[in-house]
Order: structure tokens, then sequence, then C-alpha cells
């Protein structure tokens, strides 16, 4: 009895495809229509719930915006902040957007037998996921796009209107009196006028020695970058330094007659100029000047992390897809319940929690800024690839310890049943 179970087993092996793939043949051309189709409709879903609940929080301080909107400005001036806010928002969820459409696809395909019929042709889950890779090359693009060019003009024509949360909080024109910053090498108290060419009034800085004693304080009626070079012209200034050994921070020599100075304050001009600014919303050739400073900003590895993560957005969509794409041919290869969509829907949610968070770490400085942008899509580019063989392996009905005889049989030392 056991040798005709095997017998049989052995004959329900399914035929394998040998046609040479056309990477945009009927299939293709037909599933990729289908994923960009549902991908869409999850897209807008998500960004008019956003919006909804963005929008309807700041209607009064959107219209009460200097010039006030009146009249038919009323619309407009919504719309207006409306698109901005596409644009970040966009930005932030379009790899879950990407993963849940393509999930609905694969339900919808799986639901109206389409799934049956393609696997019955005898095409390969290799084969199967050429439209996913393609959708991601396309996303991939369009993601880097957001992140690196449309995002951070969205967010300047925000702060230059100042519509928003974050228009308003980045204003660049108001004057709002002494702040404290710290910068790499004292402790900053001033008021500063961004410029484009920054200027900082009525400033205080403080410097330690090694031992956390203040060694030296700086008082200035005005400071001004020097065209070209990193250091700050200082008007009125006057400098005091403690007595003894140890002494470190900005270097200065005041004049005792006319009170000028050409100070190193540690602070990039361009970083004071977009202070308050995530770097998120940097252009990205301030980005690149930012993260090459030598010495001139507080943090340089924040503005490092973001570059990495703009050239990670390249796969971070396509990574989505693809694990979208296989984990729907490995659960729903039998048909679809609600139990397994959920479950692969709670999935992308986790994956989406993940990589928020571990942004939020690298920001802070406790991942570093590799590990933030790259983690997330190689881990699930490795975790697709090890899903699709295991649904190559079980669909020819070898099973996994079919493929295990097949990577490993020919070493020695090495036996499976």
């Amino acid at each position: 009895m056991t040798a005709v179970l095997e017998r049989l087993r052995g004959s329900a092996v399914r035929p394998r495809r040998n046609a040479r793939l056309a990477f945009f043949g009927l299939y293709t051309r037909y599933t990729f229509q289908v994923y960009v189709q549902h991908i869409f409709v999850v897209l807008a879903g998500l960004l008019i719930a956003a919006l909804t609940i963005d929008v309807s929080t700041q209607v009064r301080e959107l219209l009460a915006a200097s010039p006030a909107a009146t009249g038919f400005d009323i619309p407009l001036r919504l719309a207006w902040y409306a698109l901005l806010r596409c644009t970040d928002i966009a930005t932030r969820l379009l790899p879950i957007g990407c993963f849940l459409g393509v999930l609905s696809a694969e339900v919808a395909m799986t639901v109206g037998r389409e799934r049956l019929m393609i696997s019955n042709t005898g095409r390969s889950p290799f084969q199967c996921v050429v439209p996913a890779v393609l959708l991601g090359i396309m996303f991939g693009g369009v993601q880097f796009t957001l992140d690196a060019f449309l995002r951070p003009m969205a967010m300047m024509a925000q702060i230059s209107g100042r519509l928003g949360d974050d228009g308003r909080r980045a204003d660049r024109t108001i004057d709002r009196g002494q702040r404290w910053f710290a910068s790499k090498d004292a402790l900053v108290r001033a008021r500063i006028e961004y410029g484009p060419s920054p200027v900082l009034r009525d400033l205080t800085v403080f410097a330690t020695g090694d031992d956390g004693q203040l060694r030296k304080v700086l008082t200035a009626a005005s400071a001004s970058p020097e065209p070209g070079t990193s250091f700050w012209l200082i008007k009125d200034g006057r400098l005091w330094v403690a007595d003894g050994t140890g002494s470190r921070g900005f270097t200065v020599e005041v004049s005792p007659q006319t009170g000028e100075a050409r100070a190193d304050l540690g602070m990039d001009p361009l970083w004071v100029s977009y202070l308050d600014i995530s770097p998120a919303y940097l252009p990205q050739v301030v980005l690149h000047s930012l993260a090459g400073s030598p010495g001139g900003v507080f943090d340089a590895r924040i503005y490092r992390m973001m570059i990495q993560v703009r050239y990670a957005d390249w796969f971070l969509p396509g990574s989505m897809i693809l694990l979208a794409s296989t984990l729907s041919l490995f659960f729903l290869r039998h048909g679809s319940s609600f139990q397994r969509v959920i479950m692969l829907a709670l999935i992308g949610y986790v994956v989406h929690v993940a990589l928020r968070a571990i942004n939020l770490l690298g920001g802070y400085g406790y991942v570093s800024p590799g590990i933030v942008a790259w983690s997330i899509p190689c881990v699930l580019i490795a975790v697709a690839t090890t899903v699709l063989t295991l649904t190559y392996a079980l669909g020819t009905g070898e099973g996994i310890s079919g493929l295990l005889r097949k990577l490993f049989g020919g070493l020695p030392g090495r036996s499976y049943p």
C-alpha cells in the first residue's frame, strides 16, 4: 500500500512550463493592470481618510493665515493645502498602500478563480511574480521622486504660506525672541533672522571645558556669516575666558578697540537657516551639504540617514509589493479565507510600524544610518525569496524535503529523508 501511495504521489508532480518567459506577455500586462488599479484605490482611500483628519482640525487656522481667505479664495486655499499635504502623506503611505493594494488584487484574483486558471497553465511561482517586480521598479521611482523632490517642495510652500501646523512652526518670518540651541562646540542663545543669509542678534555663546565647567562666554550684538566660509563676523563682541587650562569650544579673537571679530562657532550658516525643519523635508542639495559639513552641524548622522533612506526608496515599495505577492501565492494557493486575508494584512501593518520605529530610532542615533535605510527592504526581499522558493517546491509536489535534497543532497555528510 505504501509503495502505491508513493507512486501516486510521484505522478502528481505538475508539469513544468518550458516556454520562454515573456516579460510583457498577456499575463504580465493583465496582472500589472490589476495591481495598479487596486493600489490606486487603496491609496485613494488612505489619502482621503488622512486628509479628512488633517484638514478638519485646521480649517480655521488655514483660512485665517495672512492674507485671510474670503469668498472664492476659501475653496482654493483648502484645495491648495490638501494638495501640499497629499505629497507628504503619500510619501509616508505609499509602501503600505502598495502592500495592501497587491494583497487586495491577489484576493480578488483568487476569489474569481483567475489564480487557479493561471496555476493550471503550469506557470511557476517565479514567473508569477514578474508583474510584481516590474511594478516595484516603477513605484520605487515614484517613491524616490516624492521623498527627494516633491515632498521638500511641498513643505517649503507650506512654510512660505504659513499653512498648517508644520508651516506655522517653521515660519521663517516671525521673530520668536531669544531661543536656545546647541551647536557642535557650544550652547547658543540668540534671536535668529533666518535670511536666506542668517543673522544672529543678541548673541550669547557658552562653551565648557573637558571637565564640564564653563570656560568661555561670548556676547555680541550680532553675528553674520562670512561669505564662502564657515566663519561668523562678530560685531560689538565681548569675550570672557576662565583661568586655567582645558579650555575648548569655539575659536575667536575679539578686538578690544572695535569689538569686532572673526569666529568659528561650530555652526554652518546653512544649518542655522534650516533650523527647526525636519531633515525629511529638506531639499536633496541641502541634505547633502549638511551631511558633509565639516563640524558645522550639531549631529550630522540624521542627515546621512535621510540620504540613505531616500536611496533605499528605490527598493522599499518593490520589497513590499514582492512580499505581498509571494505571501499571497503561498497562503492563498488553495483559496482565500477571512482569517488568512486578515493575517496577511496584519503582516503588512507590522512591517509599516517597524519601518516607522526604526526611522525614529535612527533619528535619535540608536541605530546606524545604513541599518535604518536598508535593513527593512533587504529583510523583506529575503523573506519574499524564501517564501517564493517554498511555494515552488510545494507546487512541484516534491515538498520541502525534496527541495533540501536538491540544494544539499550533493554535499558530503548530509542526508535528508
